[in-house]
Parts: C-alpha cells; sequence; structure tokens
C-alpha cells in the first residue's frame, strides 16, 4: 500500500480524507455564479436542507449552462458537508468567508482567486492615525478599517498543496518571524536564511546579522554573512518592511554591547 492510501484508510482523520479534496479540484469554478451560490450557502447555514437549496437555486436560475450548474452545486454541498471545518479554521458563520476558505483550502484555489469568486473583498481602508502621546507613535500602523475595527491584515500561506503532496514552492516572497527580539528572514527562493540573537545565547559578540546558505548548510553552522554583505542588507531591508507591516515592536539593544 502506498503513501497516499494508507493515509486514506486511517479513520477520523480529516487531513487523510483526500477523495473531497480532489473531487473539489475538479470543478470549473471560474464558471461560478456567486449571486446564485452564495444565498444558497447562507440558507443552508441557517439550517435549510442543502439538496432543497441546491434544488431552488437552480430551478431560480435556469439559464445556468453545465459548468456554471455544476460549480453551484458542489459549493453548496461543499460548505454544507465541510461546514465545521470551515468555521474552524475561519473564525467565522459569513458563508462568503466561509466559501472562500473551501475554495482555498480544500479546491487548492490561489486566496486571491478564491476570495474573487466568493465575492469577498478584503479590507483595504487604511486606518486613521492614532498617536500615543507618550512615545509619539502611530499605534494604527500597518492597520485597515474592518467593519468598525482597526486591525492588522491577514496573512498567511495555506500548506495544503504542500501536504496533498505537491512540491511547488509554498513560499514565493520572503518570508520572517521573531520571538523577545529575535529574528530571521528566509530569502523568496528559500536558498538564504539571515538571522540574529542576542550574543548571550550564542549569536555574534558584535551582534550583527549572520547569514546561512540552508539548501547546503541545514543546521545553520557556517555564516557566510562577511561575504555576501549586499544579501543580507536586502534581507535586513525585507524584515523591516515585514515589521513594519505586521506591527512589531523590537526590544532596546543594551548600548555599548553590540
Amino acid at each position: 500500500m502506498n503513501e497516499t492510501a494508507r493515509r486514506r484508510t486511517q479513520p477520523g482523520c480529516r487531513p487523510c480524507d483526500t477523495a473531497p479534496v480532489e473531487r473539489l479540484r475538479n470543478v470549473p469554478w471560474d464558471a461560478l455564479r456567486p449571486e446564485v451560490a452564495v444565498p444558497a450557502i447562507a440558507r443552508v447555514l441557517d439550517g435549510a436542507p442543502a439538496e432543497r437549496e441546491v434544488d431552488r437555486a437552480l430551478r431560480a436560475s435556469r439559464e445556468l449552462g453545465a459548468d456554471e450548474r455544476a460549480a453551484v452545486v458542489e459549493a453548496i454541498f461543499g460548505v454544507a458537508l465541510w461546514r465545521r471545518r470551515l468555521r474552524w479554521e475561519t473564525g467565522s458563520r459569513d458563508p462568503a468567508v466561509l466559501f472562500a476558505s473551501l475554495l482555498r483550502d480544500l479546491a487548492g484555489l490561489p486566496e486571491s482567486r478564491a476570495l474573487a469568486l466568493a465575492g469577498v473583498t478584503p479590507p483595504s481602508t487604511p486606518s486613521a492615525p492614532n498617536i500615543d502621546p507618550l512615545t509619539n507613535l502611530d499605534k494604527n500602523l500597518g492597520k485597515v478599517v474592518y467593519k468598525t475595527r482597526n486591525v492588522y491584515p491577514v496573512t498567511g500561506q495555506s500548506l495544503l498543496p504542500a501536504l496533498n503532496g505537491s512540491t511547488a514552492a509554498v513560499h514565493t516572497t520572503a518570508v520572517g518571524d521573531e520571538s523577545y527580539g529575535r529574528a530571521y528572514i528566509y530569502s523568496a527562493d528559500g536558498t538564504w536564511k539571515a538571522r540574529w540573537s542576542e550574543p548571550a545565547i550564542g549569536g555574534p559578540l558584535d551582534g550583527h546579522w549572520e547569514l546561512f546558505n540552508v539548501q547546503l548548510d541545514r543546521g545553520e553552522t557556517n555564516d557566510v554573512s562577511a561575504q555576501n554583505p549586499g544579501l543580507v542588507s536586502a534581507l535586513f531591508g525585507q524584515w523591516q518592511s515585514y515589521m513594519t507591516h505586521v506591527g512589531g515592536v523590537e526590544p532596546l539593544h543594551p548600548q555599548g554591547f553590540y
């Protein structure tokens, strides 16, 4: 039994149930009419039987072609079947948001396409400045208006294609993270990793950003930052952009030490 077949036979493991995902990947989603599907999905989420809403939607839109009908049917039944998982993944009960999650996370569509097909427009209006009187810093920097709240835009990349065996790169842009002031950022192609950690836990005594070729040096033991100052500078600039975008605040470093 191959690995894919073995995973499918594991009981009670949702990520292992790959047949529905494969089915959704073959749906002609580009033919979808969201104005037909999303209201029907909303009624199903309110308790209406999915079969009745499929019949109701198709009867009310007799002009739909074969691909349009197929996409509407799969949209309604798909959200009805996976509603618990979609609610857990999105933290939302909005029918359009759940449908967008179905398209992105189960059908494998790019996020921008999934949102467009579901009729979901991510918030993009910049928040009004909110200057802290003590620090003179804008507490809303990088935030957008969502309903009545100022929030940071949601970012992320679905790992589902990789979990389903795709060999395509998950990230196509630089990606970084930080914890207690320790930081790292990977280059867009995944070859390089720039890393900063304080000398007290093994970082360089002068506090410089280290650079590693993680394709050749998985253990990150050979710092090549001195040989590639331009690359380090570029990655550090991307790191600063990332921190600004997410509203990250780095701790102050002890002056005179590094």
